[in-house]
């Protein structure tokens, strides 16, 4: 492992109301999650980078407000236009690239156990 020397202001540490050791952690955080979202390296590269396992590294993301999916809308159509081609119903996505509805047989099962288990307590 490579060592890296910053030097930096004690005020830093003080702004952010931290001591050196969780300040650097935070940084290196900081740094993956950056990186990550610029699409500069992977979801589990940047996770390494922060030191973090790739769930704490999820969480890390939201905390920053950065979304664990790489992908845009015109990424999504792309591939639903892929699936449609093989026979499978298109998913419809807003403009901010989330999913705005999907297709009946995607979450069927789920709801029906759901289903089941709400008619099994009454």
């Amino acid at each position: 492992m490579t060592e890296l020397r910053l030097q930096m202001l004690e005020g830093a540490f003080a702004a952010l109301r931290m001591e050196p050791a969780a300040f650097a952690d935070e940084l290196r955080i900081a740094a993956a999650v950056l990186w990550y979202d610029r699409r500069l390296v992977s979801q589990g590269r940047a996770a390494e980078i922060a030191g973090l396992s790739r769930a704490a590294f999820i969480d890390a993301l939201s905390r920053y407000g950065v979304t664990p999916f790489q992908v845009d809308a015109e990424e999504l159509v792309e591939e639903g236009a892929g699936l449609g081609a093989r026979g499978a119903r298109p998913v419809e996505v807003d403009v901010l690239g989330r999913f705005a509805a999907f297709s009946d047989d995607v979450f069927a099962e789920g709801r029906d156990a759901d289903e089941q288990r709400a008619r099994d307590d009454r």
